[in-house]
């Protein structure tokens, strides 16, 4: 089973935590440029490995190819290639999973600790 993800740093955790459940699965990630800097084109994530795809040829044809497609609904005024629009597109033959992100203003991104106040 060929199953692509993308979207942010939540979805490169799924991606990883996917291709633990089944050594069978063919799981990537397909790095966006959504503000996550180097972190998104990793290709590991808690010290084990997550393939991710930098490539924007080799992308489109991976979620043409692809029977499961997990991704979080970026409009396209945010990023040019791989919003929402574009996966429906691409993914017309996949089965499209489209799942919400988590966002919380009051955590610091370089400590992840939490603000007071």
């Amino acid at each position: 089973m060929k199953i692509t993800l993308i979207g942010n740093c939540q979805i490169k955790a799924l991606t990883w935590y996917i291709q633990q459940l089944n050594s069978d699965f063919d799981v990537k990630y397909i790095y966006t440029d959504i503000g996550m800097l180097n972190f998104a084109k990793q290709n590991n994530f808690k010290g084990r490995p997550t393939p991710t795809i930098i490539n924007n040829k080799e992308a489109k044809s991976r979620l043409t190819d692809s029977d499961y497609v997990i991704y979080q609904p970026i409009r396209p005024e945010r990023i040019k290639e791989f919003n929402y629009e574009d996966i429906q597109k691409y993914g017309a033959k996949s089965r499209l999973i489209s799942v919400g992100c988590f966002y919380c203003k009051n955590v610091n991104t370089t400590t992840g600790e939490t603000k007071k106040g």
